[in-house]
């Protein structure tokens, strides 16, 4: 059977089964262990107050998701520029650390992609890595040396540095960021410039997907993730040209708009220390409190390998997470000085930030108050777990109906999933990242001690 489960399809349809398993059970749970006045969750507590504090919580976080959900709807990416005149030149800035042989994949994307080739240019940088990243670097740039520039840093200084370096030295007037474990469809980069055309926008998020989804189980929730963030909150977002984060797999700025921010990000730091995480969205924040709009271009599709193992997945969800929660009390400040402005934007941008403080504060009342329900309140321990598990998948509905929309019906099924663990595992992750708020750890791209002694004998 578990040979079975290397295949995607088979993965799908057993989780399929799982799923309807589960809910059968709960329901069987509600129906047999309980009377029918039981099973609403306040009346199956010993502390009905409490649980119907918890129940409007819950109720608010729901109504905001409904709401995100009706500003999708009208949603609609800025249309592809044709005409190649009409394109600003464009700078492609692809930094690599212990990238290996993917970097070279990712250069040879961006060679094939239809933007006009007089109007671009690609600079490849090596962050001092320390496996063979240069030398695919340089294999890459041999395919194209007039259009590929290649830095060579001697040591590691970190994503910002690598931009920064890239940005200053960059002739286009539009710079684009691209992981270099990340590739690009042909219409990628003119799908993402073109809405810079408009001289009120500063910066433009591209629409990110897994490129291994299909790998195993940890890749394709991740997935789920990526799509959830790009196709549902920041397509709201764009609606009011309020995209809170750009990220580093695929993102366009005006680089006369980076340029007046970029050594205040480089040089940005939290607690004391230098903030190596979260460049992404601190970037976002920036161009904002320029007064630019920032966009979600659907139509700019790039892929990128998520990790597919469940440590090195836990770990990039914690560096989101840390990152999430700085730019979130950072953004403080800049949301409060907007509102002395009566713009629909502004207060679009509060709505944004209420939402945010409180996934922040949730998760510190969320696991105590569970814990204390379940073992020293609820009548009835498995009416209370049962209706708990119900509501979770009453959640899960909405990003199964956005990946469903964006994938297939068999693959949302890996939304359901994502949407019974989010809410639990979240959860305790911001709980630990909040408690570690001064850590600024990548903790994803170190080798292994046993590659660097592979490498040093080489």
């Amino acid at each position: 059977m578990f040979r079975f489960t290397k295949k995607p399809a088979f993965r799908d349809y057993l989780l399929w089964l799982a799923l309807l398993i589960y809910t059968a059970v709960l329901v069987w749970v509600l129906v047999t262990k309980s009377r029918p006045d039981l099973i609403l969750l306040y009346r199956n507590t010993e502390h009905p107050s409490l649980s119907i504090a918890a129940g409007c919580i819950l109720g608010i976080t729901y109504v905001y998701l409904l709401f995100t959900g009706v500003l999708c709807c009208f949603y609609r990416p800025y249309p592809t520029e044709k005409n190649n005149r009409k394109l600003p030149s464009c700078t492609i800035i692809v930094p690599a650390y212990n990238e290996g042989a993917h970097v070279e994949q990712t250069l040879q994307s961006l060679l094939k992609s239809d933007y006009p080739k007089e109007k671009l240019e690609i600079i490849a940088i090596n962050d001092g890595s320390e496996d063979d990243t240069w030398e695919y670097i340089k294999k890459g740039a041999t395919q194209a040396p007039d259009l590929i520039r290649t830095i060579n840093l001697p040591v590691n200084c970190g994503k910002k540095y690598a931009i920064y370096v890239g940005t200053k030295k960059a002739s286009g007037d539009i710079i684009v960021t691209v992981d270099s474990d990340s590739f690009v469809e042909a219409h990628t980069i003119r799908a993402l410039v073109s809405p810079l055309r408009d001289k009120t926008v500063g910066a433009v998020a591209g629409s990110v997907q897994a490129a291994n989804r299909d790998q195993n189980f940890i890749a394709a929730l991740l997935d789920v993730l990526m799509v959830f963030a790009c196709e549902f909150l920041r397509a709201a977002q764009s609606v009011s040209g309020l995209v809170l984060c750009t990220p580093g797999a695929l993102s366009a700025y005006r680089k006369s708009a980076l340029l007046p921010i970029i050594d205040e990000w480089l040089n940005q730091t939290f607690m004391g220390k230098p903030a190596t995480i979260g460049e992404d969205r601190a970037l976002a924040t920036l161009i904002l409190r320029s007064n630019y709009k920032t966009l979600q271009q659907r139509t700019a599709l790039v892929r990128t390998y998520l990790p597919s193992t469940a440590s090195v997945g836990l770990k990039t969800m914690m560096r989101w997470a840390r990152g999430d929660i700085r730019e979130n009390i950072v953004m403080t400040k800049f949301t409060i000085d907007r509102l002395r402005h009566f713009k629909l934007q502004n207060f679009a941008l509060l709505i944004y930030w209420v939402a945010f403080i409180q996934n922040l504060i949730l998760p510190f009342l969320f696991i105590p108050s569970f814990v204390f329900m379940l073992l020293f309140s609820a009548k009835n321990a498995p009416v209370f777990l049962a209706t708990n598990g119900l509501m979770s998948l009453l959640w899960a509905t909405i990003p199964a109906a956005i990946y469903a929309t964006h994938t297939s019906l068999r693959k949302a099924a890996w939304a359901f999933l994502y949407g019974l663990i989010c809410p639990f595992l979240m959860a305790l992750i911001y709980i630990y990242c909040f408690m570690t708020l001064r850590d600024s750890r990548w903790m994803t791209r170190s080798l292994p001690q046993r590659e660097k002694e592979k490498l040093l004998h080489n």
